[in-house]
């Protein structure tokens, strides 16, 4: 069982989710914390990037788990699952470069409730959680392939090189080059 009390959760409601039917899931659940735990204890190079994909793998298991009413479209539950739809779409969508509006028209809610929701839940605007999704998914490129930058950004969907570096540069503050360089140690080059 896991519980997360609303207090502990920033004033959203508690979540209480069993996996005890699920002995796949609760099984991964497991190695995840176990690897977050070794991440964290042991500070390997590109620990911090790896620590991200975890955790965003924990909260897409919990997310795809927790058992949501798919009836209730208002209240918490409802918007709650509206996220969840959310950041799903941007898993399965992000290479394709939707924009806001496309991700709200597939929800049927406006931009606003999109962007109301995205703040509620995560903090953030949709846009940055999009920009976010794509972000990881080009450092875990550059970190576990052997891709060039160039293959990289078309395997993203940007049409052009020099964009996907200019948009990598400014969120993550160095070229991609210069993340593969300093992320990956020097023995696996």
């Amino acid at each position: 069982r896991f519980s997360v009390s609303r207090r502990e959760a920033f004033g959203l409601p508690g979540i209480c989710l069993s996996l005890a039917d699920k002995p796949n899931e609760l099984a991964a659940l497991k190695h995840y914390w176990q690897l977050i735990e070794r991440e964290s204890t042991e500070q390997l190079a590109g620990c911090e990037h790896t620590l991200v994909l975890l955790a965003q793998a924990v909260f897409t298991l919990l997310l795809r788990n927790a058992k949501l009413d798919d009836h209730a479209a208002t209240g918490m539950r409802g918007e709650l699952k509206l996220f969840q739809r959310f950041t799903l779409l941007i898993d399965n969508h992000f290479h394709q470069h939707w924009t806001v509006p496309d991700y709200a028209c597939e929800l049927h809610i406006t931009e606003s409730r999109l962007t109301d929701i995205c703040r509620r839940f995560a903090n953030r605007p949709p846009k940055r959680l999009i920009f976010d999704r794509q972000l990881r998914e080009a450092k875990r490129l550059l970190l576990f392939s052997d891709n060039a930058v160039n293959e990289i950004a078309w395997q993203l969907g940007f049409k052009d090189p020099a964009y996907f570096a200019r948009f990598f540069n400014r969120l993550a503050g160095c070229s991609p080059s210069q993340f593969r360089q300093r992320e990956v140690p020097s023995f696996l080059n």
